[in-house]
């Protein structure tokens, strides 16, 4: 059972990785978003996204890490969270890799592609850059 302060910081955390998938979201071209245009993200297989899809306000899909998917559905990728470092490498088209811990080894982070944002959030609270 959690206590309230851990309560309180996970559902911060959850709103985080909301806030930073709305952030990755399409953008609007004339007030149109294009139809065929989906928001996918790669999660952990152990999140549940019910858990944080309450604090969206945009829409995506969530394919789990694990079993890896097929090169189709990593190639819409758009977003990373709480999975392994190694798998920002068989995504093409992804721009967010997201955790909720801070302090990555830069050897780690040397291993995302470059195009990539990383963003952690500082005791599962405040989203920061690395």
């Amino acid at each position: 059972r959690l206590s309230s302060q851990a309560a309180t910081t996970t559902m911060a955390a959850k709103q985080v990785v909301a806030v930073m998938l709305a952030l990755f979201s399409p953008l609007e071209v004339g007030g149109d978003v294009n139809a065929a245009s989906i928001n996918v993200a790669l999660i952990g297989s152990f999140l549940d996204p019910a858990q944080f899809v309450q604090y969206l306000n945009t829409s995506w899909k969530f394919v789990p890490d694990t079993p890896i998917p097929s090169r189709d559905v990593l190639e819409s990728v758009r977003a990373v969270v709480e999975t392994s470092i190694d798998i920002t490498n068989l995504t093409t088209n992804a721009e967010l890799y997201q955790y909720t811990f801070t302090g990555y080894d830069e050897d780690d982070l040397k291993k995302i592609p470059a195009h990539f944002t990383v963003a952690n959030v500082h005791q599962s609270g405040v989203p920061i850059s690395e």
